[in-house]
C-alpha cells in the first residue's frame, strides 16, 4: 500500500513538472489526478 501511494505521489510530481514546463498545468494535473485515482482504486480492488 505504501509503495502504491509513493508511486502515485511520484507520478503527481512528475505530472506537475511536465505541466509547468508545457504551460498546460490544469489539463496535465487533472489527468494526473485521474490516473492516480485509477491506480488507487486498482490497488484496493
Amino acid at each position: 500500500m505504501a509503495i502504491v501511494l509513493a508511486v502515485i505521489a511520484i507520478g503527481a510530481i512528475v505530472g506537475m513538472v511536465i505541466a509547468v514546463s508545457t504551460g498546460q498545468g490544469e489539463a496535465v494535473f487533472g489527468i494526473g489526478l485521474i490516473a492516480g485515482g485509477l491506480l488507487f482504486a486498482a490497488a484496493l480492488s
